[in-house]
């Protein structure tokens, strides 16, 4: 059984999302840090908490709709449920 480098083509794959992961994951928490210096965004939880509920927030729909995971909602609603986790989210963040 030859190595026809697909392990290799694996394991590259998952570093590459990996990394963006940590990337996207930066600029969000950079961006909730900013917002958090400027008064925008509530100061009660530390920037790492607000930074890991949104990535896991915005995350699970996300990854619902990916493994076509939504079937009990009708099609027509899931333009509405996205942009509702982005209202969710941001309202949830913003300081009082």
């Amino acid at each position: 059984e030859g190595d026809d480098g697909s392990d290799e083509a694996i394991a590259a794959s998952h570093a590459c999302i990996l990394e963006s992961g940590e990337a996207a994951l930066e600029i969000l928490s950079s961006c909730i840090r900013e917002g958090q210096e400027s008064g925008q965004i509530r100061t009660d939880q530390p920037w790492p908490i607000l930074s890991h509920t949104t990535w896991a927030h915005v995350h699970g729909v996300v990854a619902l709709a990916l493994a076509q995971r939504l079937k009990m909602l009708e099609d027509q609603y899931h333009p509405a449920l996205f942009e509702a986790t982005i209202d969710v989210t941001l309202r949830g963040l913003r300081a009082s």
